[in-house]
C-alpha cells in the first residue's frame, strides 16, 4: 500500500549553529530494468512487491501483489512463471532449497526451488496481512503481520509457530536477519517510522534509530552490514552505516515506488521492485562510497529530517539541491527568533550534510527552514537534555 507525502506546515521554523558541511558521495550503476521497459520479452510483472536472488539457479524471483504469481527473471531479463495461483502477493525469502512466501491471509508457503512443488503451508490463527519474511541460522522463519502488528516465528522442521513479538503501535513491515548481532532488523510502517531491532535471545524489541521518514517498506543489508530501507513517503531508498552512527544517505528514487528491496551479496546488486510501474530495477552498488569522484545528483530540492531527533547536543541536516540555487537555511526557536543562519547564498547542486552543535541551547522545540527558488521547506527538531 502506498502513502502520499505528508506536507509540513509552512509556518514552522528552526534553530542551530553551523559546524561543517560535508558533500555526500554515492555512485551506482543501473544494470538494467526488467519490466515493461524490456522490448525483447513479455513482461509478467504485475505490481511486484518483493524480490530475492536464487543463487543456485542464477535468477531472481519476484512476487506480484495483483496476481499472486511468483515470476522468475533470468540473467537475460526474460520472464517466466515459477508458481501461479498461490496467492504469493508479499514478501519472499530463500532458505536452503526453498523459497518462502508471505501470502497475506493465506498463510506462509514454501516452494522447492528445483521443482516449484509446494513443500510448506502454515496457516496462522489471527493472521491479517502477512508481509515479509526472514530466517535465522537455527531453522526458524520470522514473518511480519503489518495489520496485526506482530512478528511470528515458525519452526521450519515441524511447521509449528508462535507469536514472537507484539509490536504495538509500530506495525512491522520489512524484516531481515542481522547475523553479526543475532537480531532481526525491522522497518516500521507508520507515520513515525523507526528502524527497530528484535533480540533473538529474549525477543525484546527496541528502537535503534528514527529513520526520518514515514511508512517504511523493505529493509536489507549489504556485505559490510550497511542497512538499506525503502519508504513510501519519498518513493526512495536510503542507507544507514552498519553502526547507525550517521544520518541515512539517499541512494535511489523511483516514481513507481520501491517496495520490498533485496541486496544480492553475491554480486553487490540492490534489487528494487518498483511496484506501481510493473518493473524491477537492478542497481550495481559500490563496495564503498568513500573515494568516489562522482556524485549521484538529486532530482529535487529537499531538506531531510535531522538525525538524530531528538538530539543532544548535536544533530545533522541533509540538504539536497537538484540545481545550483540561492538558498537560505535558518534555524528558529519556537517563538520565531532566529538562532542561527546555517547556510546562505549561492550553492552548487549536490547533497550536503550540515552538522549542528546545539551545545548551550535549552531543551525544547526548534525549527530549520530552507528557502530555495521561492519555495520553503521546514523540519521540526527536538533538543532533549
Amino acid at each position: 500500500m502506498t502513502k502520499g507525502l505528508k506536507s509540513l506546515p509552512s509556518n514552522q521554523i528552526y534553530r542551530c549553529s553551523l559546524a561543517r558541511i560535508i558533500p555526500v558521495l554515492i555512485l551506482f550503476t543501473v544494470i538494467t530494468i526488467f519490466g515493461n521497459s524490456s522490448a525483447s520479452a513479455q513482461n509478467l510483472l504485475d505490481r511486484p512487491e518483493s524480490v530475492v536472488y536464487d543463487i543456485q539457479n542464477d535468477r531472481y524471483l519476484a512476487s506480484n501483489y495483483d496476481t499472486g504469481h511468483i515470476v522468475q527473471i533470468d540473467s537475460a531479463g526474460d520472464h517466466d512463471y515459477f508458481v501461479q495461483y498461490q496467492h504469493c502477493r508479499n514478501g519472499l525469502h530463500i532458505a536452503g532449497n526453498t523459497v518462502y512466501a508471505a501470502c497475506i491471509n493465506q498463510g506462509v508457503k514454501g516452494f522447492d526451488l528445483t521443482s516449484g512443488e509446494l513443500v510448506m503451508h502454515v496457516n496462522i490463527e489471527g493472521m491479517d496481512n502477512l508481509n515479509d519474511i526472514a530466517s535465522d541460522t537455527s531453522g526458524n522463519l520470522y514473518v511480519t503481520d503489518v495489520d496485526a502488528s506482530k512478528i511470528y516465528r515458525i519452526d521450519i522442521d515441524d511447521q509449528s509457530y508462535t507469536t514472537f513479538v507484539d509490536c504495538g503501535s509500530l506495525p512491522p513491515n520489512g524484516i531481515c536477519f542481522d547475523e553479526v548481532n543475532n537480531r532481526l532488523l525491522v522497518a516500521a510502517y507508520a507515520p513515525w517510522s523507526p528502524i527497530q531491532q528484535v533480540s533473538l535471545a529474549d525477543s525484546i524489541i527496541s528502537n535503534i534509530v528514527y529513520s526520518g521518514y514515514q511508512y517504511l517498506d523493505g529493509i536489507t543489508q549489504d556485505n559490510d552490514g550497511n542497512v538499506y530501507f525503502s519508504t513510501w513517503q519519498t518513493y526512495s531508498i536510503y542507507r544507514f552505516d552498519s553502526e547507525f552512527s550517521e544520518a541515512p544517505e539517499f541512494v535511489y528514487y523511483h516514481p513507481g515506488g520501491p517496495a520490498d528491496i533485496f541486496y544480492n551479496k553475491q554480486d553487490d546488486v540492490l534489487a528494487v521492485p518498483a511496484m506501481n510501474h510493473d518493473t524491477v530495477v537492478f542497481l550495481s552498488m559500490p563496495t564503498s562510497i568513500a573515494g568516489s569522484e562522482d556524485k549521484a545528483l538529486p532530482s529535487t530540492i529537499e531538506l531531510m529530517q535531522n538525525y538524530p531527533n531528538p538530539f543532544n547536543p548535536s544533530t545533522k541536516l541533509t540538504l539536497k539541491l537538484a540545481e545550483s540555487s540561492d538558498i537560505s537555511l535558518v534555524v528558529y526557536d519556537i517563538q520565531g527568533r532566529i538562532i542561527s543562519r546555517l547556510m546562505t547564498g549561492w550553492q552548487a547542486n549536490g547533497v550536503y550534510n550540515i552538522e549542528f552543535d546545539g551545545s548551550g541551547l535549552p531543551s525544547g522545540v526548534y525549527f530549520a527552514r530552507l528557502t530555495a527558488d521561492d519555495a520553503h521547506y521546514t523540519r521540526k527538531m527536538i533538543m532533549l537534555k
